[in-house]
């Protein structure tokens, strides 16, 4: 009797085992990845987190080994294998680089080689410009002496348009409603000085902005020449307007070409004459105008200016020291822009045009404090995924400068378009009120004014950012281009591209959202690497991070979605794993948030991320709660059955003895 009791208990148990695992194994998904994207970009690759020491040595490998415009590693740039695969017969302009400095002799021999129609030389860069090759004989270049890498010439010209579309501060079929302009913010009220060759202020692109000037080209002689900020400096050589173009051009008459923050207002700090050169950088000049202006700068970081403005937020430096060779951030020239941060002034230098064969950065490039920028050619289209780095942009790191502190030998910090910019143009006799537009040329000088015209939107999206904060929201957001050169020091930093191209939208939005920027530590650094859905039995979207501190030590991590409440996660060492209910979530785009809080209290900025979460993600987490809750039910059910069945049978067997003693015999 009681082993058949015994019997239906464990068939009772085994049904209700099997009916809760069921109901929950029908309502989960199998693992997997759920869509998402860092900053905008799609598919980022999870990163390890550093071991916080610098390497034993730094790469040296040339430049030829490592572009990533040669995934197969075969010596021709991928788009070059792209024509000779396709059996193209279209003969095509190519660059020879070269490992030395070609002659005259050795370009007709490469022309020669592949029949080219005529030839180029390009000493200083080392290069070969050959004319009309045909695809099919390029492999005979490869094997000339001293041929290290092949690449093509491009006519593409990314005009300015293009480019203030592409990194996404203007508007676009491309990018809206992602960009900044669309969150409200075009640098109005912000004040950028262009240290350069002048500005043609009265350029209509330009007029109304100006609301103080020096000319250091001019001796220092105040009745002529006031250096209080009143005089205003005509442009005789066109570079200094045309920067001046992308930081803030209105694009009038017709509202094309705008620059970055085309409601900013002007500094014009002029340092260069009609023939480009500084005074002071020729053995015939007395005195050196580039320093005076850096001195200068630095001391009027709150200035009020007749006209009611104050101060300068923001200055735009697109010159550089070659002469002096590479530094490591100690001269003069790098110092006083240090200087000129520490004051409150977000500094944009370019980091050169020497090319991939640099063997450092020069001074002011080199400024430990600045926003270094490098360049990049967009090849004339707004979409960023098909941008490269230009050949022409200096690669880092600079020189290390001794202080056992190896995250500021990391230059460039990030990178923007300067390729073939199509801008405002000075007029050469006049005072600029007949210019219009026209090409430009390329280099890192018009990279570095679409950083300004950036610092200038994020200032007036929270204009209490320090230079410092300003610096690490830009190096955060930005989209990661490259692999990384020094994974022990950065999972992300590249030498060509620094810590990627900069994200307008993305740097805005962070920028809003930054409320006290006392409490931000910028050498605490935190990131999500991946975002999957969970296993069968937990259904939760699981959230992979990694975690690290430059200088001192991260305590946990916070994180939030779509800026709800922060909410904190421990890590293991410098990973952490955490799960989000998508029923919680909801279905739909959401923004998830995740920042490294250190053991001094403060946190550090952070990047956002895009998680789509499914229909079938939010239905696999309700089906996991209903199964949970059905289990509980039955397991309760279950308790109360055996308890009574216990109570009965008990019962019943007090009834059978007492039958017994009483001598009455059983029903059978």
């Amino acid at each position: 009797m009681r082993r058949s009791t015994r019997s239906r208990w464990y068939v009772a148990i085994g049904l209700v085992t099997l009916l809760t695992l069921a109901s929950t194994a029908g309502a989960a998904q199998a693992p997997g990845d759920v869509a998402y994207s860092l900053s905008g970009v799609s598919g980022a690759d999870p990163a390890e987190a550093p071991t916080w020491k610098a390497p034993a040595s730094l790469d040296v490998r040339p430049w030829w080994d490592r572009t990533t415009m040669d995934a197969d590693h075969d010596g021709m740039f991928d788009m070059l294998d792209l024509l000779v695969d396709a059996g193209s017969l279209e003969p095509l302009d190519v660059l020879v680089d070269l490992d030395h400095t070609p002659t005259d002799a050795e370009a007709v021999r490469l022309a020669s080689l592949v029949g080219a129609q005529g030839w180029a030389l390009f000493p200083n860069i080392r290069i070969v410009g050959l004319n009309a090759v045909p695809p099919m004989v390029l492999d005979r270049l490869l094997d000339a002496p001293g041929v290290v890498m092949l690449e093509p010439r491009m006519d593409a010209v990314p005009l300015q348009d293009v480019a203030t579309r592409a990194i996404k501060a203007r508007e676009s079929g491309e990018y809206s409603p992602t960009t900044a302009w669309e969150l409200g913010f075009t640098g109005n009220g912000v004040i950028i000085s262009i240290m350069d060759t002048g500005v043609d202020d009265a350029h209509s692109a330009l007029a109304g902005k100006f609301v103080a000037g020096v000319d250091f080209t001019k001796p220092n002689r105040p009745r002529l020449y006031p250096r209080d900020g009143t005089y205003n400096p005509d442009d005789q050589a066109g570079h200094g307007t045309t920067c001046a173009g992308i930081a803030t051009s209105t694009g009038s008459p017709g509202g094309e070409y705008m620059g970055a923050a085309p409601d900013a207002n002007l500094v014009d700090l002029r340092i260069g004459t009609r023939f480009g050169f500084s005074p002071g950088e020729r053995p015939q000049n007395t005195y050196d105008a580039a320093l005076q202006a850096i001195d200068w700068l630095a001391s009027h970081s709150d200035t009020a200016w007749p006209g009611g403005a104050q101060g300068i937020d923001v200055n735009s430096l697109s010159w550089g020291i070659p002469f002096d060779g590479a530094s490591d951030g100690s001269d003069g020239y790098s110092r006083g822009l240090d200087q000129a941060v520490l004051e409150g002034i977000v500094s944009c230098v370019a980091i050169g045009n020497e090319g991939p064969d640099n063997t450092g950065i020069t001074g002011m490039s080199a400024s430990s404090r600045s926003i270094i920028v490098g360049a990049l050619d967009d090849l004339n289209t707004i979409d960023r995924t098909d941008d490269i780095i230009a050949s022409y942009s200096t690669r880092g790191p600079r020189h290390d400068d001794g202080d056992d502190y190896p995250y500021d030998e990391m230059m460039p910090h990030i990178t923007a378009p300067g390729t073939n910019i199509y801008g405002v143009m000075y007029e050469n006799r006049g005072d600029g009120s007949g210019g219009g537009y026209g090409g430009r040329g390329s280099g890192t000088s018009y990279a570095t004014p679409y950083v300004a015209g950036i610092s200038a939107i994020l200032l007036e999206a929270n204009p209490s950012l320090t230079p410092p904060v300003l610096r690490e929201i830009l190096m955060a957001t930005a989209d990661r281009r490259g692999g990384p050169e020094y994974p022990t020091l950065d999972p992300f930093w590249n030498g060509d591209f620094g810590w990627g191209m900069v994200d307008t939208y993305w740097a805005t939005f962070v920028a809003l959202e930054i409320e006290n920027v006392g409490n931000i530590d910028v050498e605490l650094q935190a990131f999500v690497t991946n975002v999957s859905s969970g296993s069968i039995l937990e259904p939760d979207l699981v959230v992979e991070g990694i975690a690290w501190a430059r200088v001192g030590a991260v305590d946990h991590l916070d994180w939030r979605i779509d800026q709800g409440p922060w909410n904190s996660v421990g890590l293991d060492e410098a990973n952490a794993t955490f799960g989000i209910d998508p029923a919680t979530v909801g279905e739909g785009i959401h923004i998830l948030e995740v920042r490294a809080v250190g053991i001094n209290g403060k946190y550090s900025v952070w990047r956002p991320v895009e998680i789509n979460v499914t229909r079938s993600d939010v239905d696999a987490s309700n089906a996991a709660s209903m199964a949970s809750g059905v289990g509980w039910f039955l397991l309760v059910v279950v308790v109360i059955a055996v308890a009574a069945s216990y109570i009965w049978l008990k019962r019943r067997d007090l009834v059978y003895r007492s039958l017994d003693k009483l001598g009455i015999e059983r029903a059978p």
